[in-house]
Protein backbone atom coordinates (compact mmCIF):
# COMPACT_ATOMS: atom_id res chain seq x y z
CA UNK A 1 0.00 0.00 0.00
CA UNK A 2 1.31 3.76 -0.75
CA UNK A 3 2.30 5.51 1.68
CA UNK A 4 -0.50 8.35 3.20
CA UNK A 5 1.67 9.63 6.33
CA UNK A 6 2.56 14.35 6.11
CA UNK A 7 5.47 13.12 9.49
CA UNK A 8 7.74 16.12 9.58
CA UNK A 9 11.46 15.59 9.27
CA UNK A 10 12.87 18.64 11.15
CA UNK A 11 14.11 18.69 14.63
CA UNK A 12 12.63 17.44 17.70
CA UNK A 13 9.40 19.28 18.82
CA UNK A 14 9.91 21.01 22.14
CA UNK A 15 6.28 21.55 22.73
CA UNK A 16 5.65 17.93 23.29
CA UNK A 17 8.07 17.94 26.26
CA UNK A 18 6.85 20.90 27.55
CA UNK A 19 3.48 19.80 28.00
CA UNK A 20 4.47 16.12 28.90
CA UNK A 21 6.35 17.68 31.97
CA UNK A 22 3.62 19.80 32.75
CA UNK A 23 1.63 16.67 32.83
CA UNK A 24 4.09 14.71 34.58
CA UNK A 25 3.25 17.82 37.55
CA UNK A 26 -0.15 17.52 37.14
CA UNK A 27 0.13 13.61 38.07
CA UNK A 28 2.37 14.57 40.82
CA UNK A 29 -0.03 17.04 42.21
CA UNK A 30 -3.33 14.90 41.53
CA UNK A 31 -1.56 12.42 44.12
CA UNK A 32 -1.19 14.75 47.04
CA UNK A 33 -4.38 14.59 49.31
CA UNK A 34 -5.76 17.84 50.33
CA UNK A 35 -3.61 20.17 48.42
CA UNK A 36 -5.45 23.26 46.71
CA UNK A 37 -3.24 23.14 43.38
CA UNK A 38 -5.41 19.66 42.79
CA UNK A 39 -8.11 22.22 41.48
CA UNK A 40 -6.09 23.61 38.71
CA UNK A 41 -5.54 20.04 37.04
CA UNK A 42 -7.64 18.82 33.91
CA UNK A 43 -9.06 16.14 35.98
CA UNK A 44 -11.49 18.93 37.48
CA UNK A 45 -12.32 20.23 33.74
CA UNK A 46 -12.74 17.23 31.43
CA UNK A 47 -13.19 13.83 30.63
CA UNK A 48 -9.86 12.64 31.34
CA UNK A 49 -6.93 13.25 33.90
CA UNK A 50 -3.03 14.07 33.81
CA UNK A 51 -2.32 10.45 32.86
CA UNK A 52 -4.38 10.34 30.26
CA UNK A 53 -2.83 13.81 28.80
CA UNK A 54 0.93 11.64 29.52
CA UNK A 55 -0.20 8.60 27.34
CA UNK A 56 -1.40 10.41 24.50
CA UNK A 57 1.59 13.03 24.02
CA UNK A 58 3.76 9.79 24.57
CA UNK A 59 1.86 8.02 21.59
CA UNK A 60 2.12 11.08 19.77
CA UNK A 61 5.95 11.70 20.33
CA UNK A 62 6.32 7.61 19.07
CA UNK A 63 4.15 8.34 16.43
CA UNK A 64 6.63 11.09 15.33
CA UNK A 65 9.94 9.21 16.12
CA UNK A 66 9.40 6.08 14.69
CA UNK A 67 7.06 6.94 12.05
CA UNK A 68 10.03 8.53 9.93
CA UNK A 69 11.96 5.71 10.51
CA UNK A 70 8.76 3.03 9.25
CA UNK A 71 9.10 5.54 6.31
CA UNK A 72 12.76 5.86 5.64
CA UNK A 73 14.09 2.32 6.29
CA UNK A 74 10.72 0.01 6.52
CA UNK A 75 8.57 -2.00 9.10
CA UNK A 76 11.63 -4.36 10.24
CA UNK A 77 13.49 -1.20 11.24
CA UNK A 78 11.01 0.71 13.49
CA UNK A 79 9.45 -2.07 14.95
CA UNK A 80 13.14 -3.68 15.96
CA UNK A 81 13.50 0.13 17.20
CA UNK A 82 10.51 0.29 19.05
CA UNK A 83 11.16 -3.09 20.48
CA UNK A 84 14.31 -1.82 21.87
CA UNK A 85 12.75 0.81 23.36
CA UNK A 86 9.80 -1.06 25.15
CA UNK A 87 12.69 -3.37 26.92
CA UNK A 88 14.60 -0.44 28.19
CA UNK A 89 11.31 1.48 29.69
CA UNK A 90 10.63 -2.25 30.77
CA UNK A 91 14.03 -3.10 32.64
CA UNK A 92 13.72 0.81 34.26
CA UNK A 93 10.49 -0.38 35.45
CA UNK A 94 11.41 -3.33 37.51
CA UNK A 95 14.77 -1.50 38.81
CA UNK A 96 12.21 1.31 40.27
CA UNK A 97 9.89 -1.71 41.73
CA UNK A 98 13.11 -2.58 43.24
CA UNK A 99 13.77 0.38 44.76
CA UNK A 100 10.43 1.75 45.89
CA UNK A 101 9.66 -2.24 47.74
CA UNK A 102 12.72 -1.42 49.33
CA UNK A 103 12.89 2.11 50.39
CA UNK A 104 8.91 1.25 51.63
CA UNK A 105 10.11 -2.01 53.51
CA UNK A 106 13.42 0.20 54.90
CA UNK A 107 10.74 3.67 56.32
CA UNK A 108 8.15 1.21 57.79
CA UNK A 109 10.75 -0.54 59.89
CA UNK A 110 12.34 2.50 60.64
CA UNK A 111 9.55 4.17 61.75
CA UNK A 112 7.29 1.08 63.71
CA UNK A 113 5.01 1.34 61.02
CA UNK A 114 3.91 -1.58 59.27
CA UNK A 115 0.49 -0.39 58.25
CA UNK A 116 2.42 1.23 55.54
CA UNK A 117 2.91 -1.66 53.86
CA UNK A 118 -0.34 -2.45 53.45
CA UNK A 119 -1.02 0.66 52.32
CA UNK A 120 1.66 1.18 49.53
CA UNK A 121 0.67 -2.60 48.22
CA UNK A 122 3.82 -3.87 49.05
CA UNK A 123 3.29 -6.24 52.10
CA UNK A 124 1.72 -8.54 49.87
CA UNK A 125 4.84 -8.73 47.80
CA UNK A 126 7.12 -9.23 51.02
CA UNK A 127 4.55 -12.35 52.11
CA UNK A 128 5.21 -13.79 48.95
CA UNK A 129 8.18 -12.79 47.43
CA UNK A 130 9.07 -15.21 44.34
CA UNK A 131 4.96 -15.46 43.23
CA UNK A 132 5.26 -11.39 43.18
CA UNK A 133 8.38 -11.90 41.79
CA UNK A 134 6.92 -13.38 38.75
CA UNK A 135 4.01 -11.16 38.55
CA UNK A 136 5.95 -8.05 38.52
CA UNK A 137 8.03 -9.17 35.93
CA UNK A 138 5.06 -9.77 33.73
CA UNK A 139 3.71 -6.24 34.41
CA UNK A 140 0.67 -7.92 37.08
CA UNK A 141 2.27 -6.75 40.39
CA UNK A 142 2.24 -3.04 40.85
CA UNK A 143 2.56 -0.83 44.07
CA UNK A 144 0.29 2.08 44.52
CA UNK A 145 0.85 4.84 41.82
CA UNK A 146 3.46 2.80 39.49
CA UNK A 147 0.53 1.70 37.16
CA UNK A 148 1.22 4.40 34.24
CA UNK A 149 4.83 3.02 32.83
CA UNK A 150 3.19 -0.39 32.78
CA UNK A 151 0.55 0.78 30.27
CA UNK A 152 2.92 2.62 28.28
CA UNK A 153 5.39 -0.03 27.69
CA UNK A 154 2.52 -2.51 26.57
CA UNK A 155 1.10 0.17 23.97
CA UNK A 156 4.75 0.48 23.19
CA UNK A 157 5.72 -3.23 22.63
CA UNK A 158 2.44 -3.57 20.28
CA UNK A 159 2.70 -0.17 18.57
CA UNK A 160 4.40 -1.43 14.97
CA UNK A 161 1.43 -3.08 13.42
CA UNK A 162 -1.02 -0.02 14.18
CA UNK A 163 2.03 2.82 13.33
CA UNK A 164 2.24 0.40 9.60
CA UNK A 165 -1.09 1.17 9.57
CA UNK A 166 -1.13 4.72 10.18
CA UNK A 167 1.43 5.53 7.59
CA UNK A 168 -0.48 3.93 4.91
CA UNK A 169 -4.50 3.79 6.16
CA UNK A 170 -4.63 6.63 8.67
CA UNK A 171 -8.18 6.43 8.68
CA UNK A 172 -8.83 2.82 8.74
CA UNK A 173 -6.49 3.19 12.07
CA UNK A 174 -8.93 6.32 13.21
CA UNK A 175 -11.69 4.34 13.00
CA UNK A 176 -10.45 1.36 14.69
CA UNK A 177 -9.56 3.60 17.72
CA UNK A 178 -12.83 4.62 18.24
CA UNK A 179 -14.26 1.37 17.94
CA UNK A 180 -12.22 0.18 20.44
CA UNK A 181 -12.85 2.77 22.66
CA UNK A 182 -16.72 2.50 22.57
CA UNK A 183 -16.17 -1.18 23.01
CA UNK A 184 -14.11 -0.77 25.68
CA UNK A 185 -16.18 1.44 27.64
CA UNK A 186 -19.65 -0.77 26.49
CA UNK A 187 -18.09 -4.00 27.45
CA UNK A 188 -15.79 -2.78 30.61
CA UNK A 189 -12.40 -4.19 28.81
CA UNK A 190 -9.40 -3.47 30.99
CA UNK A 191 -5.80 -5.32 31.24
CA UNK A 192 -5.68 -8.17 33.85
CA UNK A 193 -3.92 -7.67 36.66
CA UNK A 194 -2.78 -10.12 39.66
CA UNK A 195 -5.14 -10.47 42.31
CA UNK A 196 -2.55 -8.60 44.61
CA UNK A 197 -2.48 -5.59 41.70
CA UNK A 198 -4.51 -3.59 43.83
CA UNK A 199 -5.02 -3.21 47.38
CA UNK A 200 -7.93 -4.07 49.25
CA UNK A 201 -9.05 -4.18 52.74
CA UNK A 202 -8.64 -7.22 54.47
CA UNK A 203 -12.21 -8.96 55.65
CA UNK A 204 -12.71 -10.22 59.29
CA UNK A 205 -11.74 -14.02 59.75
CA UNK A 206 -14.89 -14.15 60.47
CA UNK A 207 -16.31 -13.00 57.38
CA UNK A 208 -18.18 -16.20 55.36
CA UNK A 209 -16.21 -14.98 52.14
CA UNK A 210 -13.00 -15.83 53.26
CA UNK A 211 -11.65 -19.81 53.01
CA UNK A 212 -12.75 -21.89 55.82
CA UNK A 213 -12.89 -18.80 57.79
CA UNK A 214 -9.19 -17.76 57.56
CA UNK A 215 -8.26 -14.84 55.19
CA UNK A 216 -6.76 -15.97 52.01
CA UNK A 217 -3.35 -14.80 52.00
CA UNK A 218 -3.45 -11.98 50.05
CA UNK A 219 -5.84 -10.30 52.54
CA UNK A 220 -3.70 -11.20 55.55
CA UNK A 221 -4.66 -8.44 59.01
CA UNK A 222 -2.31 -6.11 59.66
CA UNK A 223 -1.82 -4.29 62.65
CA UNK A 224 -2.00 -0.74 61.64
CA UNK A 225 -0.14 1.59 63.99
CA UNK A 226 -1.33 5.09 64.31
CA UNK A 227 -0.67 8.46 66.24
CA UNK A 228 -3.18 10.17 68.34
CA UNK A 229 -4.24 12.48 66.25
CA UNK A 230 -5.09 9.42 64.07
CA UNK A 231 -2.59 9.83 61.48
CA UNK A 232 0.15 7.63 60.11
CA UNK A 233 3.47 7.13 61.73
CA UNK A 234 5.36 7.28 58.32
CA UNK A 235 7.35 10.02 58.36
CA UNK A 236 7.09 11.03 62.10
CA UNK A 237 10.18 11.28 63.96
CA UNK A 238 7.66 9.69 67.50
CA UNK A 239 8.11 5.69 67.44
CA UNK A 240 7.08 5.92 71.12
CA UNK A 241 3.24 6.89 70.18
CA UNK A 242 3.03 4.30 67.96
CA UNK A 243 3.79 1.43 70.10
CA UNK A 244 0.61 3.33 73.05
CA UNK A 245 -1.06 0.37 73.31
CA UNK A 246 -4.30 2.68 73.40
CA UNK A 247 -3.28 3.58 69.67
CA UNK A 248 -2.70 0.33 68.58
CA UNK A 249 -5.98 -0.48 66.49
CA UNK A 250 -6.24 -3.96 64.84
CA UNK A 251 -7.04 -3.81 60.86
CA UNK A 252 -10.84 -5.35 60.12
Amino acid sequence: MRIHADIPFGTRDVRLDLFRGLANWAIFLDHIPHEVLNWTTSRNYGFSDAADLFVFISGYTAALAFGRIMVKRGYLAAASRLSKRAFELYAAHIMVVAIYIAVIACASREFLDPDDLNQFNVAIFLNMPFRESIQALALRYRPVNLDVLPLYILLLGAFAPALWLMVRKPNWILAGSIIEYLAGRHFGWNLASSPSGSWRRPRPAADPRNEGGIPVRDRLPFIRFRRDDGHSVFGSRRPYSALDPATIRSQR
